[in-house]
């Protein structure tokens, strides 16, 4: 299979040949293999970093719509393969059936797969048991509704519990709270935490806020 010979990609490599254009302007072609699914051929029509459109263009009779959210390999010859989330793209009230955008974040070991996780710096505060209840403030590097990555916290340590206030103010104020555990040290004062048992309503504001930033980057991607 082709994928076992590729080597895994630098996302940022992944970019850079992704974002060169053929001489047909068609875009750079890749393979794109859905996990437990089909294998789609496709051209990345627009890339940025951590983002691609992908116009299908043969696999399948399979409509994009039902892909979303999927997980996949992107497939190129030159740059490897890199692992990415398929969403479908809306464009005027409907579903486009020709393309898809894929999104990615570098690796990380143990990362979460069942929540979308995008970059996100935002204010937190976290108060900690295992240290008389300090409050520690620290930013966010990454976001999921399942968990994050914290920079700035180097006193704590794998296993302690904690309780997380998130500062996910954008045009209006909206501050959550919510109970996590540390789960290991990411590097020099880096903080990979997995939200404890969540409220609904608190996982969801999480989600969509995660959502709406998706969005946001991918409008981006189509200005591009």
């Amino acid at each position: 299979m082709l994928s076992e010979r590729l080597p895994a990609a630098d996302p940022e490599v992944m970019v850079h040949l992704l974002r060169r254009s053929r001489d047909d302007d068609a875009g750079e072609p890749v393979r794109v293999l859905v996990h437990g699914g089909p294998v789609l051929e496709a051209r990345v029509t627009h890339a940025v970093a951590g983002a691609a459109e992908l116009r299908v263009t043969g696999g399948p009779q399979l409509a994009p719509r039902f892909l979303h959210r999927t997980a996949a390999t992107i497939e190129s010859a030159e740059a490897g393969r890199l692992d990415v989330t398929l969403l479908a793209i809306e464009h005027r009230g409907r579903v486009r059936d020709d393309a898809l955008h894929a999104v990615w974040l570098p690796a990380e070991p143990q990362q979460r797969r069942e929540h979308a996780r995008i970059p996100a710096v935002r204010p937190v505060v976290l108060v900690s048991d295992e240290l008389h209840h300090a409050r520690l403030r620290g930013r966010t590097v990454d976001l999921s509704a399942g968990g994050a990555l914290v920079g700035g916290v180097p006193e704590l340590r794998p296993g302690d519990r904690l309780r997380a206030e998130i500062d996910l103010t954008d045009q209006a104020p909206l501050q959550v709270q919510v109970p996590a555990i540390v789960v290991r040290e990411a590097g020099p004062g880096l903080r990979a935490l997995d939200w404890g048992p969540l409220r609904p309503g608190d996982r969801d504001r999480i989600a969509r806020w995660v959502r709406r930033r998706e969005i946001e980057a991918l409008r981006r991607l189509r200005g591009t």
